[in-house]
């Protein structure tokens, strides 16, 4: 994706394709990113699941603006068979 829609604020990038050994690889200014979430939290995905071993968020934030709070996020492991038909 890498054309990211935040100009300014507080945003994420996620990857799920990770280079390098692992757990946990590696990523650099050259990865690629598949989405980028920014806005409020009623702007967020209810979920976000990675097709493969990896998931990593990437936090940005900016000058504090509008009484804005930071980050808040909850994330839990799931088994893969569970989550087949979601992808």
């Amino acid at each position: 994706m890498n054309n990211l829609s935040c100009i300014r604020g507080d945003y994420l990038k996620v990857y799920w394709e990770v280079q390098g050994p692992g757990p946990p690889g590696a990523i650099s200014e050259r990865s690629a990113w598949v989405r980028d979430l920014c806005g409020s939290r009623a702007d967020a995905p209810p979920e976000l699941y990675s097709p493969g071993p990896a998931l990593v968020l990437e936090f940005h934030t900016g000058p504090k603006q509008n009484n804005a709070t930071g980050f808040v996020g909850t994330y839990s492991f799931i088994d893969k068979p569970a989550t087949m038909h979601l992808i």
